[in-house]
């Protein structure tokens, strides 16, 4: 006990006691900034979520009428706003470690099948009239009508996974849990 005394006695010991002391502070206070700049991108990342479930019953509008005008042998332009991603794109490999799995995976499939969809929207109108002129197609309306269905029906599966998510129940969309 006398050895303890001695050393607190001494000036270089109480100078490595702030030392390390301050490296813990300054290491804390960075660890709390970091979690608290992730739960913010969490958040940004769900409210961006939510706004393409929003985002979706327009384009599912949309897709109503062009198939509308298909059925008339009519072709409109199929462009539209497209999906908010920047949140996604910027920030998702800085906080997939702080998602269980099961999200992950919910939210990979939501912005892969919004990506594809926006992708064929911009792409349709100068398919179709390229199709139509060629005469590739038999069937260009009921070609193109299909891929719209599978479209709306991918919107729906987006829309079921995102309402999951903000309840809470992510869906299993790999199976995670039912491998042997």
């Amino acid at each position: 006990m006398q050895w303890l005394c001695q050393l607190l006695e001494r000036k270089e010991i109480w100078t490595i006691i702030g030392v390390i002391l301050g490296f813990g502070l300054g290491e804390l206070s960075r660890i709390i900034r970091e979690w608290k700049r992730r739960r913010k991108l969490k958040r940004a990342l769900f409210d961006e979520i939510e706004t393409n479930n929003h985002l979706i019953n327009q384009k599912k509008d949309n897709l109503r009428q062009i198939i509308e005008a298909l059925d008339k042998k009519q072709v409109l332009r199929g462009e539209s706003v497209h999906a908010a991603t920047t949140i996604y794109d910027s920030y998702f490999p800085k906080i997939i470690d702080c998602l269980a799995p099961i999200l992950r995976d919910n939210i990979h499939i939501i912005y892969g099948h919004l990506k594809v969809n926006d992708s064929f929207m911009d792409q349709y109108y100068s398919s179709i009239t390229m199709d139509i002129q060629r005469g590739v197609l038999a069937n260009p309306w009921a070609s193109y009508k299909k891929q719209f269905t599978d479209i709306c029906n991918s919107y729906i599966l987006i829309q079921n996974l995102i309402n999951d998510i903000i309840a809470q129940k992510p869906q299993d969309v790999f199976n995670r849990h039912n491998k042997k």
